[in-house]
């Protein structure tokens, strides 16, 4: 019996090869070529296209073990993780997959003959669910495999019906279940809960039918198999344990865990933290790191996830980092990406835990203080929806960790009003996605357009479809606004980071402006309008690029490339590219480096670039079988799919990039490369902008001019001009300095002078408005006034021209029973400001208030209330 999950791992894969199935290594977890997707979270996504059909392959029949994530998106299990026995953020998922080959006869057969034969699992033990309308798989179930009747389900809903979307492959499934035995509560598949004692284990997919728009089920010409086993769930089985957890995979690190926790064991905090240091380590081993969008914004929640889980086991603050070890010695051996990357992953998460613990105890505070006021206002110990998600969406606060805090103050969360608050954020989400014109539009055209645009500007073609409002139609006429496929084409499409080619498409009818150009797979979609004339299907046409729009983004693009290598070279090997645009007015270049890079090595990183650019480099393109390219040195960008035989481009020894984008003969026609800026966009994550070609020229030119216009203006020359304009900046900020101190005075004056006029043998309140002296002098003052008297409540209202801020300060004696924190917030949710802090002082910001007086009643009005 095979126990170890590398056992079983390498026993699927070594069975499935030996059936002649193609073994096809992990794509990333960071979907290939893929904006639909924001994490890979099934084994079929590296094979998506092929089962839509929109690229050929080399092998009918694959096997994989593909690592996948389920933590964001459409497939999101964050929340019940280390709840249940059974959920995981990363886990891998062991699947064969058919491409026109075997279909439902091989693929029940393989499935029933491993889990038999190779893995020795009883007959008994397993239960199997088909789709009531798949005739063929309950005939192949009890009639060649003998499967029991009575461990035969037949489901009617959709939960035995997959689909890959709205439209597409689709067609019904059967899944085998795993009975753990009667000491277990559950009912069997199909009729009821399965609880904890009937496991998923196996799910095998039929792709047998297209679904058009209109619902109609379509057979498909060449059927399909997918098919996906979770590793976690069968290695609990092979293991003869019931919970995911006790398997090889996390026996160690939950030890570790364990021999560093003092109080009382929460198996479920112990358990997220397990879980979570996987998907966190494989994550910043593909250089994801933690950020405020997108996938980075996934990995923040899981990491800050774990460190709210690691406080509740009362861990140190840096515990959750220490797992990084622990977790690489259990899976390094197969993903040497962990291992080679294992400072990296640390020190990532040691960043983020740092940044995490400064807004952690503001959002504690919060949640703390909203129990108060609750209590002493003898309301009902309900956390309101809009505090659950303010802790969710600003701290970072899992839903299960604030309901598990108000638990344990006899409070509940109200939860329908928190998951109205989350529609509503996805709704907006959803407004704002990438629109994707190769993804919206149809086409009904197979053939791939032939790409003749590297060496010819002007191409004869013929038009093969044209598209009109999302319709294919047979011609269009004056004015419209048309998507054009059309045979051959010296019109680039983007993709690899380089934007589409515009020009013109001339027929003997009509002429299109092309102003952008896409790509669908290897189709060209070339987008424009209809100047003059009309175009229909058929039409012999002649495809002519703007020339001078081409030669630009080349310059870029080609630039791009010394500037990555340039990088390399003095930053070290760490580099790696994360994202470039290519266009015709400037570039963008995306890359992993964890330092800050300082301005003389941007000026360094800049000087190189044109040294190369001034050596009048050649450049070579060559076509080469994938993995001898690779191995010869070229650099194969991370996450970028290729065919197995890919384009190569070379200039000298400086640079070699796998590269299907347009570039220069020699370097010296890029001219010049200037840097405009440099930026962090996320943790480990850097920008550089740059220009070059004429907007490099033109660039240095109105640079030259400001600087002798400077120079008429301070009457100073061009050598002492830098010191001249410190000087004179110096002179500023010490004048600034002195007006603020001036104001400062002003308002603690105005402050004092309100203060005398209010009793303060009682609690009170002083409201006052004040011209803007900055943050720190506010606080400055503020502090002097409070820390001098009893009973009072302080509010300043400071503003300039477009903005007011509104601070709140409480007498250290009324803290026990009274919050600035709370009062700031009910002034936010009233006039639609944020803000936040804490107990002793608190803040927010909205834009200008004209009505001050209409403000003031309102904060009285919520004071009175309060106090």
């Amino acid at each position: 019996m095979k126990s170890t999950s590398s056992q079983i791992r390498k026993s699927f894969i070594d069975y499935f090869v030996k059936n002649k199935h193609e073994y096809v290594e992990s794509s990333p977890l960071s979907p290939i070529n893929d904006d639909t997707l924001l994490f890979t979270n099934a084994g079929m996504v590296q094979f998506k296209d092929i089962f839509l059909g929109n690229t050929s392959s080399k092998f009918s029949r694959a096997v994989s073990s593909q690592k996948c994530l389920r933590a964001g998106g459409k497939h999101n299990d964050l929340d019940n993780v280390g709840y249940t026995t059974r959920h995981h953020t990363f886990f891998e998922m062991l699947g064969n997959f058919s491409f026109g080959d075997y279909f439902k006869y091989e693929a029940i057969n393989y499935a029933w003959d491993f889990l038999i034969n190779e893995l020795n699992i009883s007959p008994d033990k397993l239960w199997v669910t088909i789709h009531k309308t798949d005739v063929d798989a309950k005939k192949i179930w009890l009639g060649d495999i003998n499967l029991d009747n009575k461990r035969l389900s037949v489901i009617d809903n959709d939960d035995n019906f997959w689909s890959m979307g709205d439209t597409g492959p689709c067609g019904p499934c059967t899944e085998i279940f795993y009975d753990f035995g009667e000491k277990y509560s559950g009912h069997p598949p199909g009729h009821g809960d399965n609880g904890e004692r009937f496991v998923e284990i196996w799910n095998l997919v039929f792709m047998q039918y297209n679904k058009t728009k209109d619902k109609e089920l379509l057979p498909l010409p060449k059927p399909s198999v997918d098919t996906g086993m979770g590793l976690e769930r069968i290695s609990a089985v092979m293991q003869g344990v019931h919970s995911n957890y006790e398997t090889n995979q996390f026996k160690e690190i939950l030890e570790f865990i364990d021999s560093h926790t003092k109080e009382e064991k929460n198996i479920s905090s112990m358990n997220v933290l397990a879980d979570h240091i996987r998907s966190s380590s494989f994550l910043v081993s593909e250089n994801i790191f933690p950020a405020n969008e997108g996938r980075g914004y996934v990995l923040r929640r899981i990491i800050r996830r774990a460190l709210l889980h690691a406080k509740k086991l009362n861990l140190p603050d840096n515990f959750f980092s220490k797992l990084v070890p622990i977790f690489i010695s259990t899976m390094g051996n197969e993903f040497p990406e962990l291992e080679n990357n294992s400072s990296k992953i640390k020190k990532s998460i040691d960043d983020e835990s740092e940044k995490f613990n400064e807004t952690l105890s503001y959002g504690l505070e919060l949640l703390e203080t909203n129990i108060k006021n609750i209590e002493n206002k003898g309301l009902e110990k309900v956390i309101s929806g809009d505090i659950v998600f303010q802790l969710y969406d600003t701290y970072g606060f899992p839903v299960d960790l604030t309901s598990s805090i108000a638990s344990d103050n006899s409070f509940r969360i109200d939860l329908e009003n928190f998951n109205d608050l989350m529609g509503e954020q996805k709704t907006r989400s959803k407004a704002h996605k990438k629109f994707d014109p190769a993804v919206v539009y149809n086409l009904k055209t197979k053939k791939n357009t032939e790409f003749l645009g590297y060496s010819e500007s002007t191409v004869e073609s013929k038009v093969l479809e044209i598209i009109v409002d999302n319709k294919n139609v047979k011609s269009a006429n004056h004015g419209d606004s048309v998507i054009l496929v059309v045979s051959d084409t010296s019109f680039y499409g983007e993709s690899g980071g380089q934007v589409g080619d515009r020009g013109k498409i001339t027929g003997k009818n009509g002429i299109l402006i092309v102003k952008d150009t896409q790509k669908k797979g290897d189709i060209h979609i070339h987008i424009g309008y209809i100047e003059n004339g009309s175009f229909s299907v058929g039409d012999d046409v002649c495809c002519s690029i703007d020339e001078k729009y081409r030669k630009d983004i080349t310059y870029n693009h080609s630039a791009t490339h010394l500037l990555h290598s340039a990088l390399i070279k003095i930053l070290g090997k760490e580099v790696e590219q994360k994202g470039s645009l290519v266009s015709n007015d400037k570039l963008r270049f995306d890359f992993s480096y964890s330092n800050k890079i300082k301005p003389d090595l941007i000026k360094e990183i800049e000087n190189e670039v044109n040294i190369n650019i001034d050596k009048d480099i050649s450049s070579k393109t060559s076509i080469m079988n994938k993995d001898e390219a690779i191995k010869s040195g070229a650099v194969a960008l991370f996450g970028e799919k290729y065919s197995d035989n890919v384009r190569v481009l070379q200039f000298s020894d400086v640079s070699t990039e796998l590269c299907g984008g347009t570039h220069v003969s020699k370097t010296g026609e890029i001219g010049s490369f200037k840097i405009l800026n440099y930026e962090s966009v996320a943790a480990g994550v850097k920008r550089i902008e740059a220009i070059t070609g004429d907007y490099a020229n033109q660039y240095n030119l109105i640079r030259k001019k400001m600087i002798e216009d400077l120079t008429k203006i301070l009457k100073t020359n061009s050598d002492d001009l830098i010191e001249k304009v410190s000087s004179l900046v110096e002179e500023n900020l010490k004048l600034n300095k002195e007006v603020l101190s001036l104001k400062s005075s002003i308002a603690l004056n105005k402050i004092l002078s309100s203060i005398e006029n209010i009793n303060l043998e009682k609690i009170n309140f002083s409201i006052v408005e004040i011209d803007y002296i900055g943050k720190k002098n506010i606080k400055s003052v503020i502090d002097n006034v409070i820390q001098a008297k009893e009973n009072l409540v302080l509010i300043l209202c400071q503003s300039d021209s477009d903005k007011m801020e509104i601070h709140c300060s409480i007498s250290k004696n009324l803290l026990e029973k009274y919050s600035s924190l709370s009062i700031i917030n009910e002034i936010s949710d009233s006039i639609g400001a944020t803000g936040g802090g804490k107990n002793e002082y608190a803040q927010c910001g909205m834009k200008y208030f004209e009505d001050f007086e209409s403000l003031r009643k309102k904060i009285s009005t919520i004071i009175s209330s309060n106090i």
